[in-house]
């Protein structure tokens, strides 16, 4: 009997220690669930940016990096809806004065409060004189405090245009501004959705999210931006996993992108305008001829199908089909390689002549060669050109000085209004109006549409203006490219219009 009970205790002895045994081996199927890492992103843009200090920005790619950490009075975003943002209102009081007002319980990365100081100093600060933001204000005349949260525009004459401004004015905060404005370049602080942690130039830029930002913490909690000049190189770093999201995809890389199981290919028509600017001021593109025969030679339909791939559209003006104020009514120049000769021979040149044609390198999809093709359709009608190409940054930076002689390539972009590529590039006291010389008769019709209240007597001047510009060709006219843009397949964003890469509303799944 009590050997019987020995081996009773044994057997539940070994039933006591399976038990025990089965239960430490499904114990991590009751544990809590693992908490998941961070969301981070890597974009990979295709040039550089100089300083993160808004003052200083000329391009897309600086305003994506820059409009992550600072915030503007008004926005446009990725698919060109115009919103209030630091301002909440604006209000024609008379016909040169304006209030403004601003949104409550907004503070700036370092905790300081937003208020009407800081954008009366902003403004103070954008508009100095050696500023390249300045010729974006300058219908304003001034920017008073009325109270902590209103301040007073007042515009040098009736401005049509007041929205633009909002959108180009940047908050930064007053007391940085009077103390350590030089700080901002690589040191921004601002009130948007992410901060800067680190800045290695020439390698990369790491953003971290705001926890405290106006709109709610955004949901990627960190975005590194990298310049990557090589499409092929942009495209090998998503395809490894090494990036989430890169620009100016080309055509023959959609296919490939769209088939792998993990990224894909996010096309947008873009308001992305690529032309030749002509050095008008000197021969021979001081002949209207001359330029006339220029857009002529070029046939900007089979540069769309064979070297874009299909994706873009035929350029007739300065401004976009959807832009506000657009004279659709203008035709693109045809190809005609016979009126070209014959209009350079009525100019002078029945055998052609050489020029200087510059261009940036990876900027804009194909850029290399497109200005390839335009060169052999060029030399078809007896001009020769001298190609001379450079890093996008250096490359902008000697072309807004006046320095480029010949023609150059450039990509404008028209967002709120038909007048805005004009103030930029063909008004000769605006921004880079150099290249166009002195037009009476254009700048007499910027500076009228400029006042006009008058909506339909404004929109008759603009379309004049477009006419006016076609037939003087100081353009050679192309496309509108639409941006390809390529992510991995877990990134939720939406492919802008604008070119403007909101992480804001971003996520990954």
């Amino acid at each position: 009997m009590e050997g019987l009970t020995r081996m009773r205790n044994k057997i539940w002895a070994i039933i006591a220690l399976t038990v025990l045994v089965a239960g430490a081996c499904a114990a991590p199927t009751t544990s809590a669930p693992a908490t998941p890492g961070p969301k981070l992103v890597t974009i990979l843009q295709s040039a550089e940016i100089k300083s993160m200090d808004p003052s200083n920005a000329f391009g897309s790619h600086e305003i994506n990096v820059q409009s992550q950490v600072f915030d503007t009075l008004a926005a446009i975003d990725p698919q060109l809806n115009q919103l209030p943002w630091l301002a909440t209102s604006w209000t024609m009081q008379t016909p040169t004065s304006w209030q403004v007002k601003l949104r409550t319980g907004v503070k700036f990365s370092n905790g300081d409060p937003f208020t009407a100081d800081d954008v009366v100093a902003s403004f103070n600060y954008l508009t100095r004189k050696d500023a390249l933001a300045a010729p974006n204000f300058q219908g304003w005349s001034s920017v008073e405090k009325v109270d902590d949260n209103t301040v007073k525009v007042t515009t040098k004459a009736p401005d049509i245009r007041f929205f633009g401004e909002l959108t180009s004015l940047y908050v930064m905060p007053s007391k940085l501004l009077s103390s350590g404005a030089a700080s901002l370049a690589d040191k921004p602080v601002g009130t948007g959705p992410f901060t800067l942690t680190e800045w290695v130039k020439g390698e990369r830029i790491v953003m971290e999210a705001n926890p405290n930002y106006w709109k709610g913490k955004p949901k990627i909690d960190k975005v590194t931006w990298k310049a990557v000049p090589e499409a092929s190189a942009r495209i090998a770093a998503l395809q490894a996993g090494q990036a989430d999201l890169i620009v100016n995809v080309p055509p023959e890389s959609v296919d490939l992108i769209n088939s792998g199981a993990s990224t894909r290919v996010d096309p947008a028509h873009s308001l992305r305008n690529i032309t030749l600017i002509f050095d008008s001021r000197v021969k021979p593109f001081s002949d209207v001829r001359v330029r006339q025969a220029m857009n002529y030679a070029i046939d900007k339909e089979s540069i769309i199908k064979n070297v874009l791939g299909g994706r873009g559209a035929v350029q007739a003006t300065t401004s976009y089909e959807k832009t506000p104020n657009h004279n659709a009514e203008v035709k693109p120049y045809a190809y005609d390689v016979a009126k070209a000769k014959d209009l350079l021979t009525q100019a002078g040149y029945p055998n052609g002549f050489t020029v200087e044609f510059h261009h940036p390198t990876g900027r804009w999809i194909k850029d290399v060669e497109v200005t390839q093709a335009i060169a052999g359709m060029l030399a078809k009608v007896g001009v020769q050109t001298t190609l001379s190409t450079g890093e996008y940054t250096s490359f902008f930076n000697t072309w807004a000085t006046g320095a480029y002689k010949g023609m150059t390539m450039i990509g404008t972009l028209n967002q709120y209004d038909a007048d805005q590529v004009y103030q930029l590039f063909l008004y000769s006291k605006g921004r880079w109006g150099a290249y166009v010389g002195k037009d009476d008769k254009l700048d007499g019709m910027y500076e009228s549409q400029n006042t006009e209240l008058d909506a339909k007597k404004r929109e008759q001047t603009l379309h004049d203006m477009e006419s006016y510009v076609h037939d003087q060709a100081y353009w050679l006219f192309l496309y509108f490219q639409d941006d390809v843009y390529a992510s991995n397949k877990k990134l939720k964003w939406r492919a802008p219009s604008n070119e403007k890469i909101w992480m804001l509303d971003a996520d990954l799944s």
